[in-house]
């Protein structure tokens, strides 16, 4: 499959909104064209490079770069580190038109998102992920928020203006947790029914080989924004994209969180392709494949022993719950997906059935 240096794409969300998703070997040098005068940087505190790259890019192009912030990791998806960087960017100044660009993981634009989409009713971002759990999924969408009593339950909708997937920030993630982004890209293929990209492009982009690594994240990326496109504040179609998650957020709270999101939706997920055999007649192929593609992948099949009876204790929490079932995405086929009312205890029955409940 051929790969050009820069792939760029518009998504239009609504007559006045649209993201542009930019991915390729030199996608940050388009920084500039969604500025508005003035810029401010959020940025992992590993990244300190990359951000200073970023401010010479703006500036080479007559942006002032405000100031930057830095922070990561699940600590800032909090309402007490909003409130610090809000401090911090009207300290530095930032209007109603200056563009926040975020350089990092789920958590930093989850948190650095909510922020800016807040702040002065809402100021306009650039997420450039520096994981493949965001450069595959997390970096489009729109969704923002904090913690509070639960996981995200403070937020807003606010999309990113632009998203600059430079595949060399991704690859330099460290090995722990570079495959874990891998299940979402594998979910998204089972959803659209298209195997060509994994198939052709998985194990360079495995390998850290950054234009298989780019090419993979525009097309996730992109079927996700197809999906959003159509249903932007997550009324009906978007809901598919919870496939695996109904599962894979209940071992995550299980684990106390120290079961990752990525291996945690590759183990729902291939609860939910059994859910899907026993209830909406996916065949047994189909699910293999997509069952082989985490294993190609690296990604666990089945949780740690003993998390399994806890966590299905815990399906019934989850916030799709409508009365006593909830509703999630099955697979007809690959490619098929249907929104279903499946019931708590059936879910809970599998996951025990699956993997025990000691």
């Amino acid at each position: 499959m051929a790969q050009a240096a820069v792939e760029r794409r518009v998504f239009r969300l609504s007559v006045e909104e649209e993201t542009v998703v930019v991915a390729g070997v030199g996608a940050l040098s388009e920084a500039p064209r969604a500025a508005g005068g003035t810029a401010y940087i959020v940025h992992e505190e590993v990244l300190s490079t990359e951000a200073a790259r970023l401010a010479g890019i703006l500036e080479a192009q007559g942006v002032e770069v405000l100031g930057a912030a830095a922070g990561g990791g699940e600590r800032v998806k909090s309402l007490g580190w909003v409130t610090r960087l809000w401090d911090l960017m009207l300290q530095a100044g930032v209007e109603r038109s200056t563009t926040v660009y975020i350089i990092g993981g789920g958590a930093l634009l989850d948190a650095a998102g909510f922020a800016a989409s807040t702040l002065m009713r809402g100021l306009p971002t650039v997420n450039i992920p520096s994981t493949t759990l965001a450069a595959f999924d997390a970096a489009v969408g729109g969704k923002t928020g904090v913690n509070l009593r639960g996981k995200n339950m403070v937020g807003t909708f606010h999309n990113p203006k632009m998203v600059l997937v430079e595949p060399g920030i991704v690859a330099g993630q460290p090995e722990e947790g570079y495959r874990d982004g891998f299940a979402e890209l594998v979910k998204h293929v089972a959803l659209s029914g298209d195997r060509e990209p994994a198939a052709s492009l998985l194990p360079q982009a495995l390998a850290r080989r950054p234009a298989p690594l780019a090419r993979l994240a525009f097309w996730s990326l992109g079927y996700k924004m197809q999906v959003i496109a159509g249903d932007p504040r997550e009324r009906g179609l978007r809901r598919i994209l919870n496939l695996g998650h109904t599962i894979g957020h209940a071992l995550e709270a299980a684990s106390r969180y120290t079961l990752s999101h990525g291996k945690s939706v590759s183990i729902g997920l291939a609860g939910e392709l059994e859910l899907s055999r026993r209830l909406a007649g996916l065949p047994r192929g189909e699910a293999e494949e997509v069952l082989d593609m985490l294993s190609t992948a690296g990604l666990p099949l089945e949780p740690p022993p003993g998390l399994a009876g806890e966590a299905a204790g815990l399906v019934g929490l989850d916030k799709k719950r409508e009365g006593g079932s909830i509703v999630m995405p099955l697979l007809e086929r690959l490619g098929r997906p249907r929104l279903s009312r499946v019931p708590v205890e059936t879910v809970s029955r599998l996951m025990v059935e699956l993997w025990g409940g000691g």
